[in-house]
């Protein structure tokens, strides 16, 4: 595929998945937007690739509020014209043992992992289906199985599961695609990020370290997925073990898990 003169918008894209998946594409030529609610890291990201002015677009956006992802979408348009691939990237974990988890924070994880993710497909589409383009959904394998005491972040992939399982059959016939992306354990800030969205200088959780992917190793895979309009990719090994063993054997994964 040639990326020159693609247009593409990765919500999230400060750091971990989100800032390889833009340096993929920039290498690609593409002309890539990042978005995030820390505009510094965005800025940073860009600076620390040494990516041209022309070819990069930092805008501060918080996928919560509908209104601030249909004003990002227009910028991308008065700035580029068009946008060709749209990736909903952004999100975080609530953990922890499930009485201690407050309504907000369940609150919070399904505004910014379920319903920003719905803002930012709603306000793409229309764009992305005059040039025939993509549509992504960084999502995970816990989508597909669960994990110990991660209730909320497990519920709101699921959800994302059934979302785009239902919006794939919907642009049946249609000129988008729509990819759901759902990867294992992959190097990210996720782990830095409390139950209440705040950046913690320090990792609140911990991953196998032995099968956390690089996030560039990941970002390549996840955009031939995209490239290809794979309706679903499970990335990392393990991540689907995982899946298979969620989906067809749910039995084993709960003996597992415990």
């Amino acid at each position: 595929m040639n990326y020159l003169n693609k247009c593409v918008w990765i919500t999230g894209g400060g750091s971990g998945i989100g800032a390889a998946l833009a340096h993929a594409y920039w290498r690609k030529g593409a002309k890539v937007a990042i978005s995030g609610r820390r505009l510094e890291k965005l800025q940073a990201t860009i600076a620390n690739h040494s990516i041209a002015p022309d070819q990069a677009l930092a805008i501060e956006c918080d996928v919560r509020d509908a209104a601030n992802v249909e004003r990002t979408v227009e910028t991308i348009i008065a700035t580029w014209g068009h946008i060709d691939i749209v990736i909903a990237n952004a999100g975080y974990a609530v953990t922890g043992k499930f009485e201690g988890i407050a309504t907000d924070q369940w609150q919070g994880q399904f505004d910014t992992n379920v319903i920003g993710v719905v803002h930012t497909l709603r306000s793409g589409l229309p764009h992305v289906e005059k040039v025939d383009g993509r549509l992504a959904v960084i999502s995970s394998v816990m989508g597909l199985a669960p994990a110990f005491r991660c209730a909320p972040y497990c519920a709101s992939k699921h959800a994302l599961t059934g979302l785009c399982r239902s919006l794939q059959l919907e642009l049946k016939g249609r000129s988008v695609s729509l990819t759901n992306i759902m990867p294992g354990f992959v190097e990210s800030e996720i782990r830095n990020v409390d139950n209440n969205g705040v950046i913690q200088e320090k990792p609140t959780a911990r991953a196998p370290e032995r099968l956390v992917w690089r996030a560039e190793d990941a970002a390549r895979v996840m955009l031939k997925a995209i490239e290809k309009r794979k309706r679903e990719s499970i990335v990392t090994g393990h991540g689907k073990v995982a899946g298979w063993i969620g989906s067809h054997i749910p039995d084993l994964m709960y003996w597992i898990q415990r």
